[in-house]
């Protein structure tokens, strides 16, 4: 029987998702063969351009600014899409199985508030697990997988700064902070509510994922690439 574990990191914002996609990119070279990194957002580290193509289709940003102008997302047929990138993940195992141990998926932007639909993305995430579930049964006769949400998360006050320093529109830090109060978990404010957002998740996953909780702070520091995975 195969074992394979399927983690994917979904964010929050400004919670150190690029120091993680570096581990990962870190450990895929480390162990090769027994762990895939099947990519990050910007479109530079994917596995495959298929898989590319798919999540970025999937996973597409939709900017308020933008608005009415960015892409309608009843326009893009995302079943079609997920069954792609289900299918081009089927297609990448294929030519690994007996091989492969963990398969990372990373893109802060799945649960992104401000600029890419974060609750729908939630869903069509739902949909991509559901797909993969009944291929790797169809496929592997022999596999026993698992799939894992990892969601990292930060110390509100070190978030916050972070927050309105990235953003050039801040007027003041009490203006920021008293937008966030009256608008929580809008945009990337849900970085900061945590622990709804935790049982958000929970509640919607906790049937077919293992829930994970990275705290941003103890990524921090010298240490090893094992150490880091495990937080997964």
């Amino acid at each position: 029987m195969n074992d394979i574990k399927f983690y994917f990191h979904i964010g929050n914002a400004k919670t150190a998702s690029t120091t993680i996609q570096y581990v990962l990119n870190e450990l895929v070279a480390r162990n090769k063969g027994k762990a895939i990194f099947l990519g990050r957002f910007d479109g530079k580290k994917f596995s495959t351009d298929r898989l590319r193509r798919a999540h970025l289709k999937l996973f597409r940003q939709s900017r308020a600014e933008l608005q009415p102008f960015a892409p309608s997302h009843q326009k893009i047929e995302p079943i079609n899409i997920v069954e792609e990138y289900s299918e081009a993940i089927i297609d990448l195992l294929k030519e690994k199985i007996g091989e492969v141990e963990f398969v990372f998926v990373s893109d802060e932007c799945i649960y992104d508030m401000a600029n890419y639909n974060g609750d729908l993305n939630l869903a069509y995430l739902g949909y991509l697990m559901a797909s993969l579930n009944k291929k790797l049964h169809a496929n592997f006769s022999d596999i026993n997988a698992s799939m894992n949400i990892s969601l990292a998360i930060r110390n509100q006050f070190s978030w916050l700064p972070s927050l309105i320093a990235y953003s050039p529109a801040t007027k003041s830090f009490e203006s920021e902070l008293s937008a966030i109060l009256k608008r929580p978990r809008f945009g990337w404010t849900n970085t900061a509510f945590y622990y709804e957002t935790y049982v958000k998740i929970k509640s919607l996953f906790s049937s077919v994922a293992n829930i994970n909780v990275m705290p941003m702070e103890v990524l921090s520091g010298d240490r090893p690439v094992d150490f880091y995975v495990g937080l997964f």
